[in-house]
């Protein structure tokens, strides 16, 4: 079958937009707050602490892989709920099969999860789908919130996809296998000519070193729920 017309494009009009495309808009700290509401003790103490704001670019360390992906569920519902004017994802690498149909069942947002059973390219390519649609929405002046787990496991599966050149870094194969994850997590923004892209990012501690430079709010909650000291949010100067 043969395209014959484009009616709409990401929900809007075909031909009816002149966006700034993503790279020419202009950064600015995030600066209008979102909404956490629920009763999970953790979310609850995350909200206490820091006013979390649109363009976040959060890192989120748990100490406890099993409660990881809980904390993003319960973290993706109160997101939906609190912000509805918002678009909220979750993207899941490497997870079980099993797991990531739970996942999809517990959370009323989109879930995108690549098993472990599937290859490293759907995983990337995923990824990369899921980013370029959240830039373009980002770009009609939308706010879009993703929340991913984790970028560890998005980086360990670039070297097996691709043999890429370089030195090791702490952790990972090379340098390269640190790309994708790196231009995800980097992408969050609020911009001041069009919407926001909130990224709220797990990271285990292997990579911890990588990514911790990039983020504006970092969260290590403890195995108890609570925040360890070492959590900060940086601020507009």
């Amino acid at each position: 079958m043969a395209l014959l017309s484009v009616d709409t494009l990401n929900g809007e009009k075909a031909g009816s937009r002149s966006a700034v495309e993503f790279d020419q808009l202009t950064a600015c700290y995030p600066a209008r707050p979102l909404s956490l509401p629920g009763t999970d003790a953790r979310i609850s103490a995350i909200a206490g602490r820091f006013a979390l704001c649109y363009g976040q670019r959060l890192l989120l360390r748990y100490d406890g892989d099993d409660a990881r992906t809980d904390l993003l569920l319960h973290l993706a519902g109160s997101l939906h709920e609190g912000n509805p004017e918002a678009s909220v994802s979750l993207l899941l690498v490497n997870v079980r099969p099993e797991d990531a149909a739970l996942c999809s069942q517990a959370v009323d947002v989109p879930v995108y999860a690549a098993s472990l059973d599937q290859s490293p390219d759907f995983s990337l390519r995923q990824a990369d789908l899921l980013l370029e649609q959240s830039l373009r929405s980002v770009e009609a002046g939308k706010d879009v919130i993703l929340l991913v787990d984790s970028l560890t496991d998005l980086g360990g599966l670039y070297p097996i996809a691709a043999q890429q050149p370089g030195q090791p870094s702490p952790g990972f194969p090379c340098p390269g296998s640190l790309q994708k994850a790196k231009r995800l997590f980097g992408a969050a923004r609020a911009t001041e000519q069009a919407g926001t892209l909130t990224i709220l990012a797990a990271v285990k501690e292997k990579g911890l070193e990588v990514f911790q430079p990039m983020c504006n709010c970092y969260l290590h909650l403890t195995g108890e729920g609570g925040l360890a000291e070492d959590s900060f949010l940086r601020t507009a100067p």
